[in-house]
């Protein structure tokens, strides 16, 4: 998708910094769980949980359907 918006002298450009937030984006999760089970075993999984239901409130506010 990144790739067909960008022009094709920028697409290198754009799919390596694409890339390299990606990775940035898988390493960071892992980190923060194990400073977050320092504090308690549990915690990881219960901040899992509320963010992914804030996710889901967040969707269900402001995703309408849309009417085709």
């Amino acid at each position: 998708m990144v790739s067909k918006i960008s022009s094709p002298e920028e697409q290198g450009e754009v799919l390596g910094i694409t890339q390299s937030l990606r990775a940035l984006a898988e390493s960071l999760p892992p980190m923060i769980a194990g400073f977050i089970v320092v504090i308690n075993v549990h915690l990881p999984t219960l901040t899992s949980a509320s963010i992914i239901a804030l996710a889901g409130v967040t969707y269900l506010l402001f995703f309408k359907p849309t009417k085709v």
